[in-house]
C-alpha cells in the first residue's frame, strides 16, 4: 500500500443532464511517502472519476458509486522529481533537446526551400 498526501490545486464536479451520473476531475500533487525519512516524492496527478448517484432525492447526504476511475501522471514531472536525475533532466536534457529540435526545424526549412528552388529551375 502506498502512503501519500494529496495537495489539490483544482477541482471540478459536473452533474450530467440525466441528474443521476456525473464526472469529477481533480488536479494536484500526490506526495508519495513510502520512504519519507529519506525523501517525499512529489508527483503531479490528474484524477478523473465518473460516478452514479444512488439517492439523488436526498441533497443533504448524497450517496454515490464510482464506476470509472482514471489517473494521469506527468512523465516529465516524474523524472523531474527524482533527486539528481531531475537536475540533469531539467538543466541538461531539456535545454539540449530544445536546441536540437530548433536546429532540425531550421534544417528542415532550409532543405524544403532548397528543394522547391531546385524543382522550379528544372521545370
Amino acid at each position: 500500500m502506498f502512503h501519500f498526501t494529496f495537495d489539490t490545486f483544482q477541482l471540478n464536479i459536473k452533474l450530467n443532464d440525466d441528474k443521476t451520473t456525473g464526472r469529477c476531475i481533480v488536479d494536484g500533487i500526490m506526495n508519495l511517502k513510502q520512504f519519507s525519512w529519506i525523501y517525499t516524492y512529489p508527483l503531479r496527478s490528474i484524477l478523473v472519476y465518473e460516478f452514479r448517484l444512488l439517492n439523488n432525492e436526498n441533497d443533504d447526504e448524497p450517496q454515490f458509486e464510482i464506476f470509472r476511475h482514471e489517473e494521469m501522471w506527468s512523465f516529465a514531472d516524474m523524472i523531474d522529481g527524482m533527486p539528481g536525475v531531475g537536475w540533469l533532466y531539467k538543466n541538461v536534457f531539456r535545454r539540449g533537446f530544445s536546441y536540437f529540435f530548433v536546429g532540425l526545424s531550421a534544417m528542415s526549412c532550409f532543405f524544403h526551400d532548397h528543394f522547391i528552388q531546385t524543382t522550379k529551375k528544372k521545370a
